[in-house]
């Protein structure tokens, strides 16, 4: 036989593999050449929001605070199911520890009948503290 013919048959065939694999198991063959993308928690693209930042200092009005935990790609996504703590200087947080929605999003509350500022920062698994802390002022 002629080796361009061995060599195109050859070709048949695994193309033909890969074809059936695909469908015969669903997967897209891009998944296997495709470089995995991190899902670790980072330091410096996960964030702290509070709203509203001012607030009575009379232990009843809350200030709602969401951590969002992102990964340290190139382009961050939201890390799903990490222990979130949450730490304050002044105040009560009503859930000092939550566990990150599928948007990296944990939601607490706090509270102050003392005046001052909070200075609130999150801690990601007990070990990855979230870089850009946060204050919140109670008066």
């Amino acid at each position: 036989m002629d080796k361009k013919l061995v060599t195109l048959i050859a070709l048949f065939f695994a193309t033909l593999l890969v074809f059936a694999y695909i469908i015969l198991f669903g997967k897209p063959f891009s998944q296997f050449i495709r470089a995995k993308e991190e899902y670790e928690p980072s330091a410096k693209n996960s964030l702290i929001f509070a709203w509203p930042v001012k607030a009575l200092a009379d232990g009843t009005n809350k200030v709602t605070v969401h951590v969002f935990v992102r990964s340290g790609a190139v382009h961050p996504k939201p890390v799903k199911n990490r222990t979130v703590n949450v730490q304050s200087t002044i105040g009560d947080i009503r859930i000092e520890q939550g566990q990150s929605d599928n948007e990296g999003k944990t939601t607490f509350y706090i509270t102050s009948d003392s005046p001052g500022i909070a200075e609130l920062s999150a801690i990601i698994d007990n070990s990855v503290l979230v870089d850009r802390p946060l204050t919140v002022k109670f008066e």
